[in-house]
């Protein structure tokens, strides 16, 4: 004969009622000695506990049928727990399992179950239950048995199983939001940080531009009075007007309604004018003096390399030299032909053509 020994740890909570029913009754017994739940009743508590043996009535498979095989029961407690010791005897060879998993079925399984009817009013109980197999299962009953702990209990799991659900969507899809703003804002901080990099750059230029322009009006003074050093020293052509230009720039620096960024335009365009000159040829008519008396001739520059006035009548040719600062006379048969025709080519009333005219060779040095 095989023997099934079951060892089942409660919370203490009424035992007086438990010692309140009518039909069987136990004693249990105090104890200060502490309990090993390995299933063995090796302790002293249990050898001094009372014991039931052969008070135990079948549900299954006739009720209140006389039980047909041995079970013995005991009962002791200490100050936090009730400990229950249940041996259980069968003759079967075998001992079916119809699940091994926990607050599962145990119709058809040998199975231990001790309800615990704690308010004494038949109605409701604790109900905790273990296989040979040690498969594990507890309940609360209520209404008399028409609904379990279990079902109670299931429907919790499932409600709490379909919000864990919803809460878990909603979590992942505030995640993939999270995941989303957090892209977001790292391209915001680099835009930023480029931003910041930016405007420190322009500080730095703001900074700049303010000492360049505190530095403009002097140099553009310096640059007018090299300029107007330059046109002093150069072939005595378009004075007027060059000077004249020169003179207007220097008293825009006196102007409040105008900027030192206009002024250095200006004296600019003033340096791109002068550098012009030297690129082409140009006739016009003018006065120059020549032994103290003004004549009326027409003047030929020819880029700043030649300066040449021939008299209307063509009668006299001279050519300015810019080591003397003076005027040449130059022979009356050599270039009074060539310089008159130089003359109509660059007023463009005769096509080019290659002319012989006078041009003072450049120094060795």
């Amino acid at each position: 004969m095989r023997a099934l020994t079951i060892l089942f740890l409660v919370f203490f909570y009424s035992f007086q009622n438990l010692l309140s029913q009518e039909k069987y009754n136990i004693s249990a017994s105090y104890t200060e000695e502490t309990i090993t739940l390995d299933g063995i009743d090796n302790e002293v508590s249990w050898g001094k506990a009372s014991m039931i043996s052969d008070e135990f009535n079948g549900i299954i498979p006739i009720p209140e049928n006389k039980g047909s095989q041995k079970n013995e029961i005991k009962i002791i407690y200490d100050n936090k727990f009730l400990y229950v010791f249940a041996k259980a005897y069968t003759t079967a060879d075998k001992v079916g399992e119809p699940s091994l998993k926990r607050d599962a079925t145990t119709r058809g399984a040998d199975a231990i179950l001790v309800m615990f009817d704690t308010y004494s009013d038949a109605t409701n109980a604790f109900w905790f239950e273990s296989t040979s197999s040690g498969v594990k299962k507890d309940a609360l009953i209520s209404n008399g048995g028409q609904s379990s702990g279990n079902d109670i209990d299931q429907a919790k799991i499932d409600e709490l199983t379909d919000q864990t659900q919803d809460l878990l969507t909603q979590y992942k899809q505030v995640m993939k939001v999270v995941d989303g703003l957090r892209v977001y804002n790292a391209r915001l901080e680099r835009q930023i940080a480029n931003q910041k990099r930016r405007i420190s750059d322009i500080d730095q230029s703001i900074s700049d531009a303010a000492i360049i322009q505190r530095q403009i009006p002097p140099l553009v003074a310096r640059m007018l009075d090299g300029l107007e050093q330059f046109i002093d020293l150069d072939m005595p052509f378009d004075l007027d007007t060059r000077k004249g230009n020169i003179e207007a720039v220097r008293a825009n620096l006196d102007r409040s309604d105008v900027t030192a960024a206009e002024a250095f335009r200006q004296i600019l365009e003033l340096y791109s004018i002068e550098l012009q000159y030297g690129r082409g040829i140009e006739a016009y008519s003018d006065t120059i003096a020549v032994d103290g008396s003004d004549r009326e001739v027409d003047m030929l520059r020819i880029g700043r390399v030649a300066l040449v006035a021939q008299t209307t009548d063509g009668a006299e040719t001279r050519a300015w030299n810019n080591d003397s600062r003076s005027w040449e006379v130059l022979s009356s048969g050599e270039y009074s032909a060539t310089v008159r025709k130089a003359v109509r080519i660059a007023k463009k009333q005769a096509t080019i053509e290659l002319l012989n005219m006078p041009i003072a060779a450049p120094e060795a040095n």
